[in-house]
């Protein structure tokens, strides 16, 4: 492809037209093009086409009608949707369901407490069409009513009310609804790298915002607790019934909203921190294998520990995604870039023990779907890792750009939805709902 992008150089109906044909390869082929003859007129016309970013001086079109237009209008979208979602959390109280049927609604339902809302809010702010939208609609519908009419097959002898393989769909489905959210910050341009990598900045961002939101909250809830309790009334059962609950399910949609409309004004809270506890998660890692080798003793044969371990893996990851995808490519190596790499090879050393501690328990206690699910998502991780390694060393080593790393990053994004969905939607049915 570059070669034929340089060919085509003072031809622009060619060069549209290679475009077209696989905007995915021509946006990976490009920078090598534009390194080779960057006086280029037409390859500096079509950086900025393919690779613009908004400086902190001038927003993008975008987030400046979003943050201007209407601001009453969008406060009270942001209102409803918290509200909504504050309702759907009572369900169970409005129609007095108890024990074992309030739980099962809300191992089924939480996560549409507040992640449709973002999503729908996604859309509402960057003005998609209904057109455009209507498959990001159609999986958020689909979604809630398959996951609400999914079977909880209860197999004799089995200990627990609910079938693995349900508890297993409703785990992942946050991850599902998760990638709908890309869907709609995407839509249409699905295959833009650099939207990718935004919408990743947008979810680290989001999550510390709500954080800090939660953070005030509890403070608002101790003053509260305090003032009342000095003209002894007791409030507390009806603010954390109503005010805590419904505050818990607004303050993610809350931060969705201001970090859409902030535009590039404020801090990026999310690689600052990232660049913060990339060292402490290193240190941690690499304590732990010590004394793993130090003891000779494998924790990584208790279930529990692995799910903490999955758990800890993909906190690695989105860490290490941050500090890479906002980092400046024209500087040179420097600490953090040889902290970061030292942080990924000790997730692989304890994602490779993982893998072969599972493998021992499939081997002896056979196939259940706890265990393959553990499996296929320590592969999936696995995989990224070992990657990101490849791509960041031959950085270092000064044999690709950093870009390279990037783009794997953000390529390599559908797998995890690809696995949510298959969990979700057809995992249950192959073990036939146990």
């Amino acid at each position: 492809m570059k070669a034929r992008i340089l060919e085509a150089e003072q031809d622009p109906r060619l060069l549209e037209t290679l475009y077209r044909s696989d905007p995915e390869e021509f946006t990976t082929a490009f920078p090598e093009v534009i390194a080779e003859k960057p006086d280029s007129i037409i390859f500096k016309i079509w950086q900025e086409r393919l690779f613009f970013a908004p400086n902190q001086e001038t927003e993008s079109a975008e987030l400046e009608v979003a943050s201007k237009e209407k601001p009453v209008r969008n406060f009270l979208v942001v209102l409803l949707f918290c509200l909504l979602g504050g309702l759907l959390s009572k369900i169970p109280l409005i129609f007095n369901w108890i024990d074992d049927r309030e739980m099962m609604f809300y191992m089924r339902n939480v996560s549409f407490f507040f992640m449709p809302a973002i999503v729908l809010y996604i859309l509402f702010w960057r003005k998609v069409a209904f057109k455009k939208s209507l498959l990001v609609l159609l999986l958020l519908l689909l979604s809630i009513v398959y996951i609400n009419f999914l079977p909880n097959y209860v197999f004799p002898g089995k200990i627990g009310d609910y079938s693995d393989t349900l508890i297993l769909a409703c785990i992942h489905l946050p991850f599902f609804l998760w990638f709908t959210g890309g869907l709609s910050f995407l839509t249409p341009d699905y295959k833009n790298l650099y939207k990718r990598s935004e919408f990743l900045k947008l979810n680290g961002e989001i999550v510390m915002y709500t954080l800090l939101i939660l953070f005030f909250g509890m403070i608002l809830t101790g003053i509260t607790y305090a003032l009342f309790s000095i003209i002894d009334f007791d409030i507390m059962e009806w603010y954390i019934e109503w005010v805590v609950i419904f505050g818990t399910i607004a303050s993610p949609i809350v931060a969705a909203a201001l970090v859409l409309n902030k535009g590039k004004k404020y801090i990026n809270f999310a690689p600052l921190l990232s660049k913060i506890f990339a060292p402490l998660f290193m240190l941690t890692l690499l304590a732990f294998l010590g004394v793993i080798c130090f003891k000779l003793k494998n924790p990584f044969l208790e279930r529990e520990f692995l799910l903490v371990i999955n758990l800890l893996l993909l906190v690695v990851v989105a860490i290490t995604a941050f500090v890479i995808i906002d980092r400046d490519q024209k500087q040179k190596p420097n600490v953090l870039d040889y902290n970061t790499i030292i942080l990924l090879f000790s997730s692989l050393m304890i994602e490779a023990i993982a893998l072969y501690s599972i493998f021992t328990r499939l081997t002896s206690f056979g196939f259940t779907p706890n265990r393959v699910v553990l499996i296929g998502l320590n592969l999936i991780i696995f995989v990224q890792l070992s990657g990101m390694i490849l791509c960041y060393m031959k950085w270092l080593l000064k044999k690709a750009e950093l870009a390279l790393t990037i783009d794997w990053i953000t390529k390599y994004i559908p797998v995890y939805f690809y696995w949510s969905a298959f969990i979700v939607f057809i995992f249950p049915w192959l073990f036939r709902l146990r």
